[in-house]
């Protein structure tokens, strides 16, 4: 049962306990201690008045009567005081007993004062022979029960060699003195722990209501629909996050995992919004040659079918159509090969991977860009120690990532702009840079210019049959090889930056 009990009142159920047996064992020993010292104490005034008594009880060597006593006539009492007697204090009492005497006449003296009054009574027989039997020694005094007179601190010792002296002190007074402390011991105890549990409970509600905040905003974040959607989670407020207190340290911990989980849930809408747009970019992209497709299949066919038209026409009409259709299937025939490479990178599918010598896909592609665009000036700018550069890869698809990017310099400059390809290495990295003089591209396409089917901006002459696929392939394949892919651009100054690691040995 205790463990469903929540935890405020675990904490106040715990630290009122541990106050109450503190209190239990400071009251006990302190009221023990106390009573052992004004026992000790009475003990002390018991030790000075044994010995008044043992005093007042040695005999008279002179008798009182002068003569012998007639013949057969009963020996008188000796006197047993002679000058002043020293009478037992309040609360005391004195017992003197002759054991020579006949039993009727042991007891001499049996008196006791009341500590009240000051009266002296007697004691009766019964009360002192309990006295006698159960007295202890000077050294060693013990506690004898009276009755209604109550109990007392009682001690003996022998007087010549038949007269027992007992002295005893009551211990009313101990008794009144612990009951008072006990009393009052009580009463501050019970205070004391009402102040206690009314401060201990306003603190752990304090020192709780971070954790109070921290288990309402898990409460909302478990109740927000994360399936689909964007997706905003609310925080732990910055009062509940200080690390320096253990609350404060989960809280911080909770906004950091709210926020990788909020990452995630927008990397994951993000995704399916660009699979979203990547196949609404497609199907557009499809759609026109298969149009075309369509449409000059149907124009053929209407050539072959139609009537009265002479045959050379006809020839004509059919060849024209046949040939846009083979455009429209190599265009489609490209761009599915280009999905279906980005497919296989996104997939983690190995590319080939052996040593590459850049310096000659470098010149390859610099030299077929030159036969295929002749109005554009091509620079090729290598190193001394060009021919030592080189990296691990897929040589194939590396040559790719330098003709996409040298097809975009000349797909988005004008004729006369001269392109330069060119080559550096450092200890760990190879950077191939290639770099033209054309009007550049405006910052706010910079950020999406690797994206797919997305393209540049009209002014910089866009290629017309361009999918809009060239640099999300570069971005992949460099990717694919553990490499980097940049951008920067101004007018009269565009560069695309590429870094792959350098293989060593």
């Amino acid at each position: 049962m205790r463990r469903r009990w929540p935890l405020r009142r675990q904490l106040a159920v715990i630290v009122v306990v541990m106050t109450v047996a503190a209190v239990l064992v400071i009251g006990t020993v302190s009221v023990i201690t106390q009573r052992t010292g004004l026992i000790n104490r009475l003990d002390d005034q018991l030790q000075i008045t044994l010995d008044a008594a043992s005093r007042d009880a040695l005999p008279n060597p002179v008798p009182p009567w002068s003569g012998s006593a007639p013949e057969g006539a009963a020996e008188p009492a000796p006197n047993w005081q002679e000058g002043p007697e020293v009478g037992p204090q309040l609360g005391g009492l004195t017992v003197v007993a002759d054991a020579s005497r006949p039993v009727a006449a042991q007891q001499i003296r049996a008196e006791y004062v009341d500590p009240e009054t000051g009266e002296v009574h007697d004691l009766d027989d019964d009360q002192v022979h309990r006295l006698l039997a159960e007295a202890g020694t000077a050294a060693a005094p013990t506690t004898v029960d009276l009755g209604e007179e109550g109990t007392f601190r009682v001690s003996a010792r022998t007087v010549e060699e038949s007269i027992t002296v007992v002295a005893g002190q009551s211990m009313a007074q101990v008794d009144r003195t612990v009951g008072e402390q006990v009393t009052v011991f009580a009463l501050v105890a019970a205070a004391t722990l009402s102040i206690t549990l009314a401060i201990t409970l306003t603190l752990i509600r304090r020192g709780l209501r971070p954790l109070r905040r921290l288990s309402q905003v898990s409460g909302q974040v478990a109740a927000t629909p994360l399936a689909s959607g964007e997706v905003s989670l609310q925080r732990v407020p910055e009062a509940v996050t200080d690390s320096s207190t253990e609350i404060g340290q989960v809280g911080e911990a909770f906004n950091t995992m709210l926020a990788h989980v909020e990452n995630a849930l927008q990397t994951r809408e993000s995704s399916e919004q660009r699979l979203r747009q990547f196949i609404a970019d497609a199907s557009h992209e499809l759609r026109t040659p298969l149009a075309a497709v369509s449409g000059y299949a149907e124009l053929a066919h209407g050539a072959v079918e139609a009537p009265g038209q002479q045959a050379q026409g006809q020839q004509h009409t059919v060849k024209d159509s046949l040939l846009r259709i083979r455009s429209a299937s190599s265009r489609m025939s490209l761009m599915v090969e280009d999905l279906l490479l980005l497919a296989r990178l996104d997939a983690g599918v190995p590319l080939r991977s052996e040593p590459v010598p850049l310096a000659g896909l470098l010149a390859e592609a610099c030299s077929d860009a030159q036969v295929t665009s002749g109005d554009h000036r091509w620079v090729l700018d290598l190193p001394e120690d060009a021919a030592e550069v080189t990296v691990t890869g897929d040589p194939d698809r590396l040559y790719q990532v330098l003709a996409n990017l040298l097809t975009n310099a000349r797909s988005h400059t004008p004729a006369g702009t001269e392109v330069t390809l060119s080559l550096s290495a450092g200890q760990d990295w190879t950077e191939v840079i290639v770099h033209d003089d054309g009007p550049g591209i405006e910052n706010s396409r910079i950020g999406r210019i690797f994206d797919r089917f997305y393209r540049g901006d009209p002014s910089r002459g866009q290629a017309a049959g361009s999918s809009g696929l060239g640099l999300a392939i570069v971005k992949a394949i460099v990717s694919a090889h553990g490499g980097q892919v940049s951008v920067s651009s101004r007018p009269g100054s565009t560069s695309f930056l590429v870094r792959l690691p350098r293989r060593r040995g």
